[in-house]
């Protein structure tokens, strides 16, 4: 299920455009894609494992030669696929992890601003402050909200930045999940 923003009060205020726009799902569902064709690619390398056999068994000369070697190279670019489908469905389970974790640290830091402001509220209260001193105080809360905001949207684009990039290689994806409390990927 798709994470949204958190329905607070000021909720827009504090994250702006900030919130990321990408579908969790959707990632988790090209993954899925990912994994089918790598499994394709295993499936195939059976099939040139079974027709190099049948060709060594059955073929001699120049010609068995020459169907081995193309059945190998086939086998071989089989794996290569394999590898590259597994490490692309990495990288995208990884991307869609990326999406959720900015998210849910995201919709905490609205929740954190709201529960200081509750609690500034009720502490002007109790001790009776001035308008101007509630208000200087929520323009702060404010502040400090949307820099974490910043920060968190910061990190996610280049976590996600790393994860286009990963994708596009076909690289190994991180053995570590991405982590948005750093702001780092």
């Amino acid at each position: 299920m798709v994470i949204g923003p958190v329905e607070l009060p000021e909720t827009a205020l504090i994250l702006g455009s900030a919130f990321p726009v990408r579908d969790e799902d959707a990632y988790r569902r090209e993954a899925g894609s990912s994994v089918a064709a790598a499994e394709s690619a295993t499936r195939g390398q059976r099939e040139m494992s079974v027709a190099a056999g049948y060709t060594e068994a059955e073929f001699h000369g120049l010609t068995g030669s020459a169907l081995g070697g193309q059945f190998g190279l086939r086998f071989d670019q089989f794996g290569v696929d394999h590898t590259r489908y597994s490490n692309v469905a990495g990288w995208l389970r990884w991307a869609a992890e990326n999406i959720e974790v900015t998210k849910a640290a995201m919709n905490h830091a609205v929740s954190d601003y709201h529960a200081s402001y509750d609690h500034t509220t009720r502490r002007a209260a109790d001790e009776s402050w001035p308008q101007v001193r509630l208000v200087e105080t929520k323009t702060e809360l404010v502040r400090t909200a949307q820099a974490a905001i910043a920060r968190l949207h910061a990190g996610y684009e280049r976590r996600h930045e790393l994860a286009r990039h990963g994708i596009a290689a076909g690289s190994a994806p991180p053995a570590v999940p991405p982590d948005a409390s750093d702001g780092e990927a």
